[in-house]
């Protein structure tokens, strides 16, 4: 099945906490105004959506092996136990970037600074909405059972190639939501998500901290992303 959603704004509008804890300062003080703003703009300015296509496990396991992903990794690992599987891309929309572009040639690098920081937690959120509404899909398609997990993992982290986009957008070919891949990998609109859904019991998203690319990770919230995993209970 091949689904394309729009997300409401304002569930993927980030908590003020999010943005200060992104940007490494406090949650509070002198720049709760730049924050207030930033999510203003955020609202006016995003347009979530997504494309989310399911696909079998040779399939995927020929998308990871396309973009010299290797066994070894996390989702290399959880793909032999997964339930289901699918692929998506989800964007915020071109708007808000050229918003931001905008701010720092206005030389308001400050409220740049934090609609920039707004909108790459928005689009986490937005990545994690699509996860937990694939899994729902699945659910009440009775296509897994009560007490199944999601988890979404995407090229550039946990030892999946950033050139592994190319593999997951020759068959995913997300350009009916507006999104591009540029020849460095990047995508466009620049404040977008894509990666694959892996269902299955919770035991199997154990996270480990001992591959060899953890050690340079700069993000270390493994463990985080697995305890607040989505699970489907009917």
């Amino acid at each position: 099945m091949r689904d394309r959603t729009s997300l409401p704004v304002d569930s993927v509008a980030p908590p003020r906490g999010d943005i200060f804890a992104l940007l490494g300062m406090p949650d509070a003080g002198r720049h709760e105004a730049a924050a207030a703003a930033a999510l203003d703009a955020l609202r006016e300015s995003a347009r979530p959506v997504g494309v989310v296509q399911d696909i079998d496990p040779e399939a995927l396991d020929a998308v990871l092996a396309g973009g010299q992903c290797p066994r070894e990794t996390p989702v290399g690992r959880i793909l032999p136990n997964a339930e289901r599987l699918a692929l998506y891309a989800v964007t915020l929309g071109p708007e808000v970037g050229g918003r931001i572009t905008a701010l720092f040639a206005a030389g308001e690098e400050l409220a740049g600074l934090f609609l920039d920081a707004a909108a790459s937690c928005a689009a986490d959120r937005a990545s994690r909405a699509v996860v937990e509404r694939t899994l729902g899909r699945w659910g009440r398609e009775r296509g897994v059972g009560p007490g199944t997990a999601a988890l979404g993992f995407s090229p550039g982290y946990c030892g999946w190639p950033v050139e592994g986009q190319r593999a997951l957008f020759a068959v995913l070919r997300p350009e009916e939501a507006g999104i591009l891949l540029g020849k460095s990998c990047l995508m466009e609109p620049l404040k977008s998500v894509s990666g694959a859904v892996l269902a299955g019991p919770s035991a199997i998203f154990g996270a480990r901290k001992d591959y060899p690319f953890c050690e340079g990770c700069g993000h270390p919230d493994c463990g985080e992303r697995t305890r607040s995993m989505p699970v489907w209970n009917g």
